[in-house]
């Protein structure tokens, strides 16, 4: 996971800077090739369509809670870690751990 992270955000700081752009947060934000469509907030705990599927698997699979919550735990954080270099995301809320909502503070 946290190759992955590294490839994607690499790919984004590349494009980023070709274009002559600094890798900020903002750039981070408005360059990204994260696919925010999928994300639908009215849809509450199931915002995300990682979590309205991998929710699903708790009852049958209790162990692969701690698996889906290292998604978000490892590429949320180094995909901001890296392409920026400067920031993090600490994830205060995860609808994957129990929350209503997910959360995040740069």
């Amino acid at each position: 996971m946290f190759e992955l992270a590294l490839e994607r955000s690499n790919a984004m700081r590349n494009k980023v800077q070709e274009l002559g752009l600094n890798c900020t947060v903002e750039t981070m934000n408005n360059d990204t090739d994260i696919p925010f469509l999928g994300w639908d907030e009215t849809l509450g705990k199931d915002h995300c369509p990682y979590a309205e599927q991998w929710n699903k698997y708790y009852t049958d699979y209790p162990c692969f809670k701690e698996f889906a919550l290292l998604y978000c735990d490892v590429i949320d954080t180094t995909n901001y870690e890296n392409f920026t270099r400067t920031f993090t995301q600490n994830i205060t809320k995860n609808v994957l751990g129990g929350d209503n909502v997910c959360e995040r503070v740069l």
